[in-house]
């Protein structure tokens, strides 16, 4: 309809590859407003980018002329072309495949902000799993007439108690990191098979959701 307008906040989360804490204060704010350019110049409304040394949170007023996919895909290209250009890192520079998306009304623009300004102040109560948790459960909340009507709430609870899982203590007196089973606790091995699960639960909710 010629006219009409529309925008969405949604806040993206992202994190470097393997996790590493690769993101130096001496450059951050340069790929901070390198990120905030790219979304600008798609179209879309950089309300802010910050993070810490390896996930970094971009809030946006989202126009539906253009595929969140989409958009996560140019941000993080461009990032990682920057990011190699300019020889930052040692090796070759990348992100995770993976990205969270979390939307907003525009009565919460002003808490997102102050959430994502103070990322640093934050992460010295919880870390990012943590944290990432934490929106899983509010997405279960805030979403429950959705998640079921899909049939897809058993979904998500499968994700955060296997995300859960990989944040608790592995009470053994020797942490093993190479491959096979035995005495000792695994680490590599327990977090892969939580992660495989937790994995396995996130492709079932994207069919569900999918499904009309």
């Amino acid at each position: 309809m010629p006219g009409t307008f529309s925008q969405i906040y949604i806040q993206i989360v992202f994190a470097v590859k393997g996790r590493e804490n690769l993101i130096a204060n001496s450059w951050k704010t340069e790929l901070h407003k390198y990120i905030a350019g790219t979304i600008k110049g798609k179209g879309q409304k950089p309300i802010i980018v910050n993070g810490m040394p390896e996930p970094i949170h971009a809030f946006v007023g989202l126009k539906p002329v253009m595929a969140i996919s989409d958009l996560v895909r140019e941000i993080k290209n461009n990032a990682t072309n920057f990011v190699n250009d300019h020889h930052f890192v040692k090796g070759k520079f990348a992100w995770q495949e993976s990205y969270g998306v979390f939307s907003y009304s525009h009565s919460h623009i002003g808490k997102v902000y102050d959430y994502i300004h103070n990322q640093e102040k934050h992460h010295q109560k919880k870390t990012f799993k943590q944290e990432y948790i934490e929106f899983l459960k509010a997405v279960e909340i805030d979403f429950a007439d959705v998640l079921e009507k899909k049939n897809a709430r058993v979904s998500v609870q499968q994700i955060i108690r296997e995300l859960e899982s990989t944040q608790q203590a592995i009470w053994s007196p020797v942490v093993l990191n190479g491959s096979g089973f035995g005495l000792f606790a695994n680490h590599s091995l327990v977090m892969a098979s939580y992660l495989s699960r937790a994995n396995a639960a996130l492709i079932d909710l994207r069919e569900l959701l999918a499904q009309g």
